[in-house]
């Protein structure tokens, strides 16, 4: 009998909580993924959504509930890289603020960005090699 192995979840240190939510990244099939857990009464957490994405560098926009009785948007900014990255830096742009996230070269991480709490937001990017070359402007 031959039995197969094969790794379909990887997890590393990526969980956060965000008021009564928590964040789960993660690898499925080395591909970057995420989990969304929100708090019930009895203070078990509640599977809300998950998504995954392919490449060695994702990004996700989270909607958070914390502070959405004020009418402002709360959102996080994750990035995720796996082993396979070679993008060394980004530079993140929400509306008139900059987040500067530097990445360590192969090897999987995950990044949480809360981004300001504004009605309206848009955000750009920017990566940067090693070297400190711009390699890609979105």
């Amino acid at each position: 009998m031959h039995f197969i192995k094969q790794k379909l979840c990887q997890l590393f240190q990526a969980v956060t909580d965000v008021g009564d939510e928590r964040l789960v990244a993660f690898l499925s099939n080395n591909n970057p993924a995420y989990s969304h857990f929100e708090k019930d009464k009895y203070g078990n957490y509640d599977w809300k959504s998950a998504e995954k994405r392919g490449g060695a560098l994702s990004h996700f926009l989270i909607r958070s509930r914390k502070g959405i009785d004020d009418g402002y948007v709360n959102l996080i900014f994750l990035t995720i890289t796996t082993k396979d990255n070679e993008i060394s830096k980004m530079e993140l742009g929400a509306n008139e603020h900059v987040f500067v996230e530097e990445f360590e070269l192969h090897k999987n991480a995950a990044i949480w960005t809360e981004l300001p709490k504004e009605k309206e937001i848009t955000y750009k990017y920017k990566y940067y090699d090693m070297d400190g070359k711009l390699i890609e402007n979105n």
